[in-house]
């Protein structure tokens, strides 16, 4: 006698053996282009020069080896935890006074 349905169990492995899907960036990572996006951002409204932005901003993902795409991929997923974005935001915030106040000393 069957005591097991094999859709079931095939279903049941499917879901539980992959767990959640990791984020396409690393959170530190991440946050690291927060901190670089704020001072495109800060460029931008001194400047006014779009084109100087978004080379920038390419530049800065080709340097840590991420694709647009990815990089807004992971956007996406970190916003829709809102109290968690605010906590990697002010972490971004923080890393940039960190830089500031290196430069400042040196």
């Amino acid at each position: 006698m069957r005591l097991t349905n094999p859709i079931a169990t095939f279903v049941f492995c499917l879901c539980t053996a992959c767990g959640p899907t990791p984020p396409p960036v690393p959170e530190d990572t991440y946050i690291r282009l927060l901190a670089e996006a704020a001072v495109i951002q800060a460029v931008y409204a001194v400047t006014a020069d779009s084109a100087l932005s978004s080379t920038l901003f390419a530049d800065v993902l080709a340097s840590y080896g991420i694709e647009t795409d990815r990089f807004w991929a992971a956007h996406q997923h970190y916003q829709s935890d809102i109290s968690g974005q605010s906590v990697r935001w002010s972490k971004a915030r923080d890393q940039l006074s960190e830089e500031n106040l290196r430069l400042m000393t040196e």
